[in-house]
């Protein structure tokens, strides 16, 4: 039981002593935002589409190019968001492109592990993937099919992660699933069978991480921890969002009416991070007025979702740096 845990990518300072960021600590990219399953607790159950498209890859290498423009490096670039990142046909190639970049620490990606292949496995790890998180959604074929809406061979799964496990060299493996969908037995299988199987691993909390999409919360955010609740969304201080249409967004949790802070396939990385739509983004959560400002958020519950510290104590320090910031950005263009 010493490995059941939450994964955290790496051991940081306290968020409000890092603020602001000369660039992301996490930049997502949504490489495909096409999924196999429609899971109950994501908002595919709501629009009844597992389609989507994938990101060009010419793209792809024009964002990492972009990171050179950066004064540090990325701590982590995470290939997931809306979308199940082993559907894009390109997934190791460009996990070898972001790591040949030298502009990030680790590359992540999220996954339900339903395409992986042991082919796919090794060139995953011949890659670099310095991270591979697997969302079991089932402990059984029946199982699967009540939450992901979709007929999955749970053997299939297990042996793929068993797989995967044995050839991970210095990849970290972490294993979750969404316990409120497990009973208590299956819980205690589902410990059973995947804690050899992984580096770490986790039973996470449901929470109302997609806008379209309401779910009973039990108070906890998806790692388990309580929930704290603050009127400065953290996610804005931290990440950055890329589509798979080349799109910069405030975030994925709203599949409609979203905020749009630029177009990267013609805007760097640099300028968007820094732009005037961000930093008027995060002063109106700094401020406490983007209820007025931005509808999208004001019926917003990701909060409850994130697992950061409520940076609330440390409005009026924030507002100071980030005006300060704003100052300096314009002193450079």
């Amino acid at each position: 039981m010493g490995k059941v845990q939450a994964f955290s990518s790496s051991e940081r300072k306290p968020l409000h002593e890092l603020l602001p960021l000369s660039q992301p600590l996490v930049l997502t990219i949504v490489v495909s935002s096409s999924c196999n399953f429609m899971c109950k607790f994501c908002f595919r159950s709501v629009i009844g589409s597992r389609s989507g498209e994938n990101m060009p890859i010419d793209l792809f290498k024009k964002l990492i190019a972009d990171l050179s423009e950066f004064e540090g490096i990325v701590d982590t670039i995470s290939l997931s968001g809306d979308g199940e990142p082993l559907l894009y046909p390109q997934l190791p190639e460009i996990i070898k492109i972001a790591k040949g970049s030298n502009k990030v620490k680790n590359v992540k990606i999220t996954t339900n592990g339903y395409a992986l292949t042991q082919k796919l496995s090794r060139r995953l790890i011949s890659a670099g993937t310095d991270i591979i998180i697997i969302s079991i959604n089932g402990m059984s074929d029946e199982h699967y099919r009540s939450i992901t809406n979709h007929d999955v061979d749970f053997n299939r799964i297990r042996d793929s992660v068993t797989y995967l496990y044995s050839i991970k060299e210095s990849t970290h493996i972490h294993i979750k699933c969404v316990g409120d969908y497990f009973s208590k037995e299956q819980k205690e299988e589902f410990i059973k069978v995947f804690t050899p199987l992984g580096d770490t691993i986790h039973i996470d909390s449901v929470a109302n991480q997609w806008l379209d999409l309401k779910l009973d919360t039990t108070g906890d955010n998806r790692f388990g921890l309580q929930t704290k609740f603050s009127s400065i969304c953290n996610a804005l201080l931290y990440r950055m969002t890329i589509r798979s249409d080349g799109k910069a967004v405030a975030c994925i949790t709203a599949q409609k009416n979203t905020i749009l802070l630029g177009d990267a396939g013609k805007t760097s990385l640099k300028d968007i991070w820094n732009g005037k739509e961000f930093h008027d983004l995060r002063m109106a959560h700094l401020s406490e007025n983007y209820k007025e400002k931005y509808q999208v958020c004001s019926e917003c519950n990701f909060q409850e979702a994130q697992s950061s510290e409520d940076l609330t104590p440390y409005r009026e320090d924030l507002i100071k740096k980030y005006e300060r910031k704003e100052y300096e950005c314009s002193k450079s263009i």
